[in-house]
């Protein structure tokens, strides 16, 4: 871009920030002038071409998805209109999605995950929070074992959104992958009879944020529908619901992983219908690297 064309963008943002906005219309600002840059490149998956290196200040980034199993449903499903992140010291930057489309929470176990937006474009620093706004129209939905669906009462789901408050820094000229780990196990809560909007399901998310050339994964083997929870080694009592783990899968097909971990010591505790069966205690999880633990009880 020409210095003159610098000044008049520069030009433009102040026009638009000159005043002392709310945060609400800081966030619509916000969308105003990503529309007039047709650089910054947003949607599922797709860019809008020209090439991440274009800008030596800003890296390409990529968000992905993954999740915990439930003892009570067969899906859940949430739809995400838009993100927004906010970087140390500035205003929060609104990211809307071209496309939205549900995503099954329940299909994203045992280190499978799902990329639902793809920048080409955003600035280096560090980043401190992160939100997950849900359509107005269909933001959540749960089918039951049963095979009855319920409505997912989200609570600011679809206004200040999801939130998730790990950091992350986005490295000039370096892309990024951050996979969102949506724990349904400690996030699905049961608070009546209803099937309607305020229904019988509440989703309060637990989320936490990996990047994932930082994490590493622990793998093993077992038998079906076991429930295997990887807590802090500094964790010293273990209760079926793994309410206290970083994060929990179940054996599919005799085999398990747990991923997007934090380089570290973890114990491995496997359950089966709240009773505990067995405990690893010690595995330690290395970047970048699968940490085998062989058969469990």
């Amino acid at each position: 871009m020409k210095l003159n064309g610098v000044k008049r963008v520069t030009k433009f943002i102040k026009s638009i920030f000159n005043s002392s906005p709310s945060r609400s219309e800081i966030m619509q600002k916000t969308k105003l002038v990503l529309s007039a840059f047709p650089f910054f490149c947003l949607g599922l998956m797709a860019s809008c071409g020209g090439s991440m290196g274009g800008n030596p200040e800003k890296s390409g980034i990529t968000f992905s998805i993954t999740d915990a199993p439930v003892d009570n449903a067969k899906n859940v499903f949430i739809k995400i209109a838009s993100m927004a992140v906010k970087q140390e010291n500035k205003d929060w930057l609104e990211i809307p999605l071209t496309e939205s489309e549900e995503i099954d929470l329940l299909s994203l176990q045992n280190g499978r995950s799902k990329a639902f937006a793809a920048l080409q474009e955003l600035p280096a620093g560090t980043y401190t929070e992160t939100r997950l706004i849900l359509s107005e129209t269909s933001p959540g939905r749960l089918v039951d074992t049963d095979g009855e669906e319920h409505a997912l009462k989200i609570p600011s789901g679809s206004e200040s959104g999801l939130k998730i408050k790990s950091s992350f820094t986005v490295t000039t000229g370096v892309a990024q992958e951050l996979t969102i780990d949506f724990d349904l196990r400690k996030s699905l809560k049961l608070t009546g009879n209803g099937n309607n909007a305020n229904g019988k399901y509440m989703l309060k998310p637990v989320l936490r944020l990996a990047e994932n050339q930082a994490t590493g994964s622990i793998q093993g083997q077992g038998a079906d529908d076991v429930l295997v929870c990887a807590y802090p080694s500094t964790v010293t009592v273990f209760e079926s619901e793994c309410e206290d783990a970083v994060t929990t899968t179940k054996v599919a097909a005799g085999v398990f992983t747990l991923s997007y971990l934090a380089p570290g010591s973890y114990t491995v505790v496997s359950f089966k219908d709240a009773t505990r069966l067995g405990t690893k205690a010690g595995v330690v999880v290395k970047a970048k690297e699968a940490t085998l633990v062989g058969q469990l009880p």
